[in-house]
């Protein structure tokens, strides 16, 4: 006697998942040390090639001629120098507080001349990064116009415009998701940064004598005045109430 066929057993194939959206920026863990005399978190920026900032829109750029060179490591302050830092170092040199200190310690420290912005540095064992540091902290290892990316985005960065219930400088690190691809926060927005070159490789006769270079914008700051490329050139005795800075330290 035939035995009756067997039936399969119907097998559903799952249809595979969609592919997950690519992020705007590989994020890079990188060591982070405390600097012993201020207190703040510092990044390792490794050793590596900075790329050109290319501008985000077709308007013309200060920066637009950065050249492509290699960056050797160095640590940078993961943030910016706070009114509560600043004024430990105010009041060991018997200078003068700020006013907007005792409101906000925590926001970002403003009216700060390249004099007392290079003179905290080298109280707290560090120094002024280079712009071509700041800009390779800023950049990770892709050459945009954005720590995160090619467009600007709203909700990344205090700069003007924004509705970030922030009227003037927001305490640093309140924009988490404008952090470039190493890590480091605020690097438009909130207050300008001095840096320690008077210009860029190539381009010694681009800036008077007697004037700095500040990068990264403000929160009085449109994004055309933001982007990395853009170099903010004055003189280096102003110390606006959106002038700031952090330090850096080589390894």
């Amino acid at each position: 006697m035939k035995e009756p066929p067997k039936i399969q057993e119907e097998k559903r194939i799952e249809p595979p998942p969609p592919p997950s959206a690519p992020p705007l920026r590989t994020k890079v863990i990188l060591p982070v040390v405390q600097n012993p005399q201020d207190k703040s978190e510092m990044v390792l920026i490794p050793t590596g090639p900075l790329f050109p900032p290319s501008p985000s829109s077709q308007k013309e750029k200060q920066g637009k001629d950065v050249i492509k060179v290699e960056v050797y490591q160095y640590y940078i302050d993961k943030l910016e120098i706070s009114y509560e830092q600043f004024n430990v170092f105010l009041s060991e040199k018997n200078l003068k507080k700020t006013e907007r200190a005792a409101s906000c310690p925590d926001c970002a420290a403003g009216h700060v001349s390249f004099e007392l912005a290079s003179g905290y540095c080298q109280w707290a064992g560090k120094r002024l990064p280079s712009e071509l540091e700041w800009l390779k902290a800023a950049q990770g290892d892709k050459a945009s116009p954005w720590p995160w990316g090619d467009h600007y985005e709203p909700g990344r960065a205090n700069i003007f415009g924004e509705e970030d219930g922030y009227p003037a400088g927001s305490p640093v690190g309140s924009f988490p998701l404008g952090a470039s691809g190493y890590g480091v926060k605020d690097m438009i927005g909130n207050a300008w940064e001095w840096v320690s070159s008077p210009y860029l490789p190539g381009k010694e006769n681009e800036i008077p004598k007697g004037d700095g270079v500040l990068k990264g914008g403000s929160w009085r700051s449109l994004p055309e005045q933001a982007d990395l490329s853009y170099r903010h050139v004055v003189n280096k005795n102003l110390g606006l109430e959106n002038f700031g800075f952090r330090c850096a330290k080589s390894f």
